[in-house]
């Protein structure tokens, strides 16, 4: 469940277009629908392919206890959008994630709402 949404418009609302996006925050929850931390999500659209597609730059902090992990990449928010599993670089963490890199895998669960989907940290 989000917490608090931002849009950003870069220009017509009514059309998607290089430099909209969306600042959110979003509760994460455990196997067992326990609340387990939060994540602070920032994206924005960089790119418009040539088949229609956009991808975006996403930064995200994922609060945990015990410190926080920190991603940074690039999604295409049609896939996402289509339910297709993207994939986004932890680049680092505070805390006892200090240093961890690995991937963070993420796949939308419903295309009508985009803040409900599946995560997956690996961590190495």
């Amino acid at each position: 469940m989000n917490q608090l949404s931002f849009f950003i418009e870069a220009g017509d609302p009514r059309v998607r277009e290089i430099g909209d996006g969306l600042s959110y925050k979003a509760n994460l929850f455990d196997s067992n629908n326990n609340i387990s931390g939060t994540k602070d999500i920032t994206l924005v659209f960089t790119k418009e392919l040539k088949n229609g597609d956009f991808i975006a730059s996403v930064v995200e902090t994922v609060h945990l206890p015990g410190g926080d992990i920190f991603l940074q990449g690039a999604i295409n928010v049609n896939d996402f959008e289509a339910l297709k599993t993207q994939k986004i670089d932890i680049i680092g963490g505070s805390g006892i994630y200090e240093g961890v890199k690995g991937k963070e895998y993420i796949t939308q669960l419903n295309s009508d709402v985009f803040d409900v989907a599946s995560i997956s940290l690996a961590i190495h």
